[in-house]
């Protein structure tokens, strides 16, 4: 990750607030399942209505770097890499979890701090996005 790079979370509201566009940030510790973020996570009650936790992979084709996505789901959704598989452009079984440098160097953040608000951090739009 390159130097001047803010840690996700910092990165995220400086541009939010550079925006103009109201947000509210619930803190938590790393956790490396969803199970342990449900567990620690604690809400103030303002969020009634809203989806709140999510679980992101982040993936790509090992035969083809280049191709990268960040996959955005509820916390309870079952997410079938072989069935994803078919939809993306990348050959059957060639899609993997990503290494934790490549998760730093495209979206700036550390395993267990990834949000969907990483991919401000991807300038050179290398990474993808689906959204469940």
């Amino acid at each position: 990750m390159e130097n001047h790079q803010l840690n996700s979370v910092e990165t995220t509201e400086k541009y939010l607030t550079d925006n103009g566009i109201a947000f509210k940030t619930v803190r938590h510790v790393v956790t490396m399942t969803n199970q342990e973020m449900i567990d620690t996570v604690k809400f103030d009650g303002d969020h009634e209505g809203t989806t709140l936790l999510a679980k992101q992979l982040f993936l790509y084709d090992r035969k083809n770097k280049d191709n990268m996505w960040l996959v955005c789901a509820a916390t309870d959704t079952n997410i079938d890499t072989k069935a994803l598989n078919k939809y993306l452009p990348c050959a059957s079984g060639s899609l993997r979890a990503a290494d934790h440098e490549s998760l730093e160097k495209y979206l700036g953040c550390k395993q267990g701090m990834c949000n969907y608000y990483a991919m401000i951090n991807d300038t050179g739009k290398n990474v993808k996005i689906i959204m469940d």
